[in-house]
């Protein structure tokens, strides 16, 4: 049997995907957006036989109804330095509301939870000054502009944990 992964807030939880549906979900992504996503990640998780938080990501479910707006996700374990990189996203019609917020909140609360972690970054284009203030409003300090391989240039933002 699978073990069941949930992080739980006062208004969504994070619900642990598996493989298959990770890969299932990207491949029903329009070619541009496909075409975004690390083909580092990707073959990461082609290659899990189970669920594992830091390569399948977490579905973002509301608790009041049961519906999913979003997804949030590690890009990867944490490396030998205890650094762990973050990413996320809600739904269009769900943005603004402190969604986005909450999900980054449980991540961060995982990873206080683990012994090997003690620095979270994320990135955001510039443009994406929604995805910015998220941050701002989980404690992560803005590093400044950097050029990403994937990404191109982006803000680098991080935290450290107590």
């Amino acid at each position: 049997m699978t073990e069941v992964l949930v992080l739980t807030g006062q208004r969504v939880r994070l619900e642990l995907q598996q493989p298959a549906d990770v890969l299932q979900w990207v491949e029903s992504l329009p070619a541009e957006v496909r075409s975004e996503i690390s083909a580092d990640w990707l073959s990461a998780v082609s290659g899990l036989s189970a669920a594992d938080p830091w390569y399948c990501g977490f579905r973002i479910v509301l608790i009041d109804s049961g519906l999913a707006v979003g997804s949030s996700v590690f890009k990867g374990a944490p490396d030998a330095t205890g650094l762990v990189e973050l990413a996320y996203g809600v739904d269009e019609a769900w943005q603004g509301m402190g969604l986005a917020t909450e999900a980054v909140g449980l991540l961060l609360q995982f990873c206080a939870d683990q012994t090997n972690v003690c620095r979270v970054i994320g990135y955001t284009r510039p443009e994406n000054t929604a995805s910015a203030r998220v941050l701002q409003k989980c404690q992560f300090a803005c590093c400044g502009l950097c050029q990403h391989p994937e990404d191109g240039e982006v803000f680098l933002w991080e935290r450290w944990l107590a």
